[in-house]
């Protein structure tokens, strides 16, 4: 089969997007990941300055493009928007609880692999929400798929505690309030 030119061309252009994309996936989150792993378990507890510098980062880069200066006025002022200003703060104020409460499960015996699955899981949170809240409703074939994901996660997340407890009991019982440091871990996760 003989391509044309600008077949040649679309396709060269689609594969270097391609490359583009899957290096700054694979690259920046591997990287990240790794990056992350290191600190947290030479520092449990400094996910909070991380995520004070991510926030105070996007905030310092994003600011320019909400801000004018209009003509005469000694202070600026934020651009019109189309979704109210107490909207956007709600939803930042969740992030920032749910980014607080991830951190703090870090400081918990928790695995970055475990806490990566089980920040992934939300889709059975998301069927649910979208169940009730939106009345959506579902083909079976997705509710099936939203089940067995969910049943891996639990999988995944009994055999971190399991292993981590046994780890645990053998170093001497890493408790927290008679409660294992994973279980807590685990909760915090939820929570979030």
């Amino acid at each position: 089969m003989h391509l044309t030119r600008k077949a040649k061309t679309a396709a060269m252009v689609v594969a270097s997007d391609w490359v583009t994309v899957l290096g700054f996936i694979f690259g920046g989150c591997c990287s990240n990941v790794f990056a992350l792993e290191n600190l947290v378990r030479d520092v449990p507890k400094c996910g909070n300055l991380i995520t004070f510098a991510q926030f105070f980062f996007i905030t310092v880069v994003g600011l320019p493009e909400h801000i004018h200066w209009p003509v005469g006025a000694w202070l600026p002022r934020l651009r019109e928007r189309q979704v109210p200003l107490r909207r956007w703060m709600v939803m930042v104020g969740l992030y920032f609880c749910v980014s607080i409460l991830n951190n703090l499960a870090l400081g918990f015996q928790i695995s970055i692999p475990l806490h990566i699955i089980f920040r992934s899981s939300g889709l059975i949170a998301n069927m649910v929400c979208g169940y009730f809240v939106a009345a959506k409703r579902y083909p079976a074939r997705q509710v099936v798929a939203v089940l067995m994901v969910s049943a891996g996660v639990v999988i995944a997340t009994l055999a971190s505690i399991t292993k981590d407890d046994g780890r645990a009991a053998a170093s001497g019982g890493a408790l927290w309030c008679g409660v294992p440091e994973s279980v807590v871990g685990i909760g915090l996760l939820t929570l979030g």
